[in-house]
């Protein structure tokens, strides 16, 4: 459960830092943001969904 909270919470940081970065003039910093918050969400259900996966494949082997 707690990895789910930390993938959350830096989601919501990015998001948040995006915002900042957007309201600031700062058009990188708010790309570069939001790249990150999407990739890493992306990269954290692929590595979720594949221990889930190795998980149940082991319980069946």
């Amino acid at each position: 459960m707690m990895t789910y909270v930390t993938i959350g919470a830096i989601v919501i940081t990015t998001t948040l830092l995006e915002k900042r970065s957007r309201d600031a003039g700062n058009t990188d910093g708010a790309l570069t943001a939001r790249r990150f918050g999407r990739y890493f969400l992306l990269g954290s259900g692929a590595m979720i969904a594949y221990e889930w996966v190795s998980g149940m494949l082991a319980l069946m082997l």
